[in-house]
């Protein structure tokens, strides 16, 4: 083997395990809903970049993890409400710098009648890897609707949109009115945010492989 050759091939970056890299994903995500569950915020807060964005349905986006904390307080505290997940599917790009995984939930609180109330629904989180090898949140968002129907956006708004290095993943998060009917028939105001994410196909042509609406917030009249 010559000397260049040999130059060359230890300045060549080290492949990629994105098995390896699908699971890290999965467990930050775990290791995420078991803080919660253990209502260890420091350790929860871990898991968040700088710039994270929780989507909560029907109120202001929660921004970074301080915004996010002030969100999720109540889960913090001994005796409040519980959240726990678990992700079933996990997406990294082939570039592993970015990707999403999706999962289950189980919320549980008391009712204004004292009896425990559960809720269970779907969510999808976007991750980032940060230069120290670890992946954090970037973006969540709960209640998998879909998002608004073809033709009814009045206006929307591109909150984000990230892609990544490979070129090959990318997400979008957007804030839109739309109208709607309300259940008499009458046109009502639907204001919501939905996720999209795409993935690059062999053809060249991108899929939607995830689109993530919240729940519409309050109807009101145009």
């Amino acid at each position: 083997m010559s000397a260049l050759l040999a130059g060359l091939m230890l300045l060549a970056p080290p492949a990629i395990d994105l098995r390896a890299e699908n699971l890290a994903v999965s467990r930050a995500d775990t290791e995420m809903s078991e803080a919660t569950t253990a209502r260890d915020l420091e350790r929860f807060t871990a898991h968040l970049a700088e710039d994270v964005i929780f989507v909560p349905e029907g109120a202001p986006l929660a921004v970074g993890p301080a915004g996010v904390a002030a969100l999720w307080a109540d889960l913090f505290k001994d005796g409040g409400p519980s959240l726990t997940w678990r992700p079933t599917l996990s997406y990294v790009a082939t570039s592993a710098d970015l990707a999403y995984t999706e999962g289950e939930f189980l919320s549980k609180a008391k009712a204004s009648d004292g009896k425990e109330a559960s809720r269970t629904g779907r969510y999808v989180s976007v991750w980032r890897k940060q230069l120290d090898g670890t992946w954090r949140a970037v973006l969540d968002i709960g209640n998998r609707t879909r998002g608004p129907a073809p033709g009814t956006v009045a206006r929307e708004t591109v909150v984000r949109s990230e892609t990544s290095a490979s070129g090959e993943l990318q997400y979008t998060l957007t804030a839109y009115e739309a109208q709607a009917k309300d259940a008499a028939g009458k046109p009502v105001k639907r204001v919501g945010r939905y996720l999209t994410i795409e993935r690059k196909q062999p053809d060249g042509s991108w899929r939607t492989v995830v689109n993530a609406d919240t729940a519409p917030g309050p109807a009101a009249t145009p």
